[in-house]
């Protein structure tokens, strides 16, 4: 939250607001525990994975897949396999995404291969293109979802982030 990338300073907010740096294998709060892994966006961002129970969300806005978030690695297997629910930016067509490559945001086709890739039961887009109105981020969903049923990999939920939703993981 600093220029170029945000024209508003964190001074402006007027919350009280407490920093942890996060490192090593993550932290755990009671039952739950909350893993983190850098992501590919100017300025950085993170990713994070919140598991209990068995099960596992992942929240990853602001990124641009790379990649290497693909590789077979015993890292990205275990952060991203098997994952209940994907949050993840989604803000771009695929061409979009090419146009703007290294502007720290993901399309809803690399998305999509990437949940199928990891076998990710739910993928919920996020981080909309704020140009875009409801009709073309509705037509987003249409097309990831057409897309994820043609892939090899089914049953793949594709869910469109919007105000007021609530998923249970």
């Amino acid at each position: 939250m600093r220029q170029p990338y945000f024209p508003i300073g964190m001074d402006a907010m007027q919350a009280s607001k407490e920093y942890v740096h996060l490192e090593g294998e993550g932290v755990k709060i009671g039952k739950v525990k909350i893993r983190h892994r850098l992501m590919s966006h100017p300025g950085g961002c993170y990713s994070y994975a919140v598991e209990e129970d068995g099960r596992k969300a992942i929240y990853s806005t602001d990124t641009e897949l790379d990649p290497a978030d693909f590789d077979r690695t015993p890292a990205n297997d275990s952060y991203f396999r098997n994952a209940d629910a994907l949050i993840i930016d989604a803000q771009y067509t695929l061409e979009e995404a090419i146009e703007k490559r290294y502007w720290g945001h993901s399309s809803f086709s690399l998305a999509a291969d990437f949940a199928a890739s990891w076998n990710i039961k739910r993928l919920i887009l996020f981080h909309h293109e704020p140009a875009y109105g409801d009709q073309k981020v509705g037509s987003i969903l249409k097309s990831a979802a057409w897309y994820l049923g043609h892939m090899e990999e089914r049953g793949i939920q594709v869910i469109l982030a919007r105000e007021g939703l609530e998923i249970d993981v």
